[in-house]
């Protein structure tokens, strides 16, 4: 059987029939192995406020920038490394990690692939490894002063002793998001952050479900957060009803 002499699309060694080396396939086959478990480390850091921020407890409007109720570090990392993964294998869940790093390395754009992969890994490791914040909340309406705190506060007090239902703040934060146009990925990611979904896959469903039945404007391929956050908010509440109707019968 005649093997094809190929350049590694990587390092350019040498190599036979695959456009990788053995060393740079194992790599390939490790990060495609270590990557689902890294998007739910970066789904479980969006649901948290960008970590750097020069917001301090006391600080007037317009004094620093306040941040979203969301870590967009990690939205941008979580955008990346999907992008990067699906450009691997077609079918990354029916497939062991050696074996789509087998198939993907036949591709002469693997090298690119690969690349492109390791940018997204290491962005993501950044973004993760960095260290929980503080909360902010918002500036209070008395005296115009940023109050922060703890992330999981039930209530937060400004500097001049008013107080304030942390829950509440929160949800002014993700109406102000609501007018935003986002990605349906970004969509999908960001709802799996604010009602703590652990499968993102049926945010994913529901979402193409009310693209397809016209409850959601798809504007080539970006929504509107605040419609599907509306739709997402009354599936919960039928949900509820119907487990409500079932425990009375």
């Amino acid at each position: 059987m005649t093997q094809t002499l190929l350049a590694c699309g990587v390092c350019g060694a040498e190599t036979r029939d695959l456009y990788l080396c053995r060393y740079c396939l194992a790599q390939l086959a490790g990060l495609i192995a270590d990557t689902p478990a890294l998007i739910v480390d970066l789904n479980i850091t969006l649901a948290r406020q960008d970590a750097i921020t020069l917001t301090e407890q006391g600080s007037k409007p317009g004094q620093n920038a306040a941040p979203l109720p969301i870590n967009t570090h990690a939205l941008d990392a979580l955008t990346e490394i999907r992008s990067a993964i699906k450009g691997i294998s077609s079918h990354p869940d029916h497939r062991r990690p050696d074996e789509q790093a087998r198939l993907t390395a036949r591709m002469p754009s693997v090298g690119a692939r690969l690349t492109a992969l390791k940018v997204a890994y290491n962005l993501a490791l950044k973004v993760i490894d960095r260290p929980a914040s503080k909360w902010f909340f918002g500036h209070c309406e008395a005296c115009g002063m940023a109050m922060c705190g703890p992330p999981d506060a039930l209530r937060v007090t400004c500097v001049c002793d008013r107080g304030y239902d942390a829950t509440v703040l929160r949800t002014r934060q993700w109406e102000a998001v609501g007018e935003s146009l986002v990605r349906r990925s970004e969509a999908v990611s960001l709802i799996s952050a604010r009602y703590h979904v652990d499968r993102p896959e049926t945010v994913r469903k529901a979402i193409d479900l009310w693209i397809h039945r016209g409850a959601l404007e798809d504007r080539a391929g970006w929504v509107r957060f605040g419609d599907v956050d509306a739709l997402w908010r009354k599936r919960l509440r039928m949900r509820a009803r119907k487990a409500e109707l079932a425990r009375a019968s």
